[in-house]
C-alpha cells in the first residue's frame, strides 16, 4: 500500500491510515518506537531478503543486539518513519565508506561480498516501493 502524497510530493501525514510524513531531514529527531496492535515483527522478511549466510548470520547478531538495547526487535507501524531512519543511516554508511578509502582499509572480498548482498537487497526493496 502506498502512502499519500501532497502536490509537493512530499508523504502526507494521515493519522487514521498511520502514514507519518516523510522528509529528506538527515537530522530529524523521531520519537522512541511504540508497539501498537497492527504491528509485527520485520526480521524474517529481512532474513528472506538476503542471499548469503554470512548477511544472514550477522542480520541475526543485530536483531538481537535491538532487543537487548531497545527491549524488542524492530517492527511495523511504531511510531516511526522507516524512511527517514533509512536515509539517515545510508548517510551515516556513505562516511564510513569514504572513511574507509581516506584510511586506505583493508577489507576481505568474503566481507565485500556480504557489504554486497546489504546493498543488494535494500535496492531491490526500494526499487519495489515509490
Amino acid at each position: 500500500m502506498k502512502r499519500p502524497r501532497d502536490k509537493d510530493g512530499m508523504h502526507t501525514y494521515g493519522a487514521s491510515k498511520g502514514w507519518l510524513m516523510s522528509t529528506t531531514s538527515a537530522t530529524e529527531i523521531q520519537p522512541p518506537p511504540v508497539m501498537d496492535e497492527g504491528s509485527y515483527p520485520v526480521a524474517a522478511l529481512a532474513q528472506a531478503m538476503l542471499a548469503s549466510r554470512e548477511a544472514g548470520a550477522l542480520l541475526l547478531e543485530r536483531i538481537e543486539f535491538g532487543k537487548k538495547k531497545y527491549g524488542t526487535a524492530l517492527h511495523t507501524h511504531n511510531g516511526r518513519d522507516p524512511w527517514i531512519d533509512w536515509l539517515q543511516e545510508q548517510l551515516d554508511g556513505v562516511q564510513y565508506a569514504a572513511q574507509m578509502l581516506k584510511e586506505e582499509t583493508w577489507i576481505s572480498k568474503a566481507d565485500i561480498q556480504v557489504a554486497m548482498d546489504l546493498l543488494g537487497a535494500q535496492m531491490q526493496a526500494l526499487s519495489r516501493l515509490g
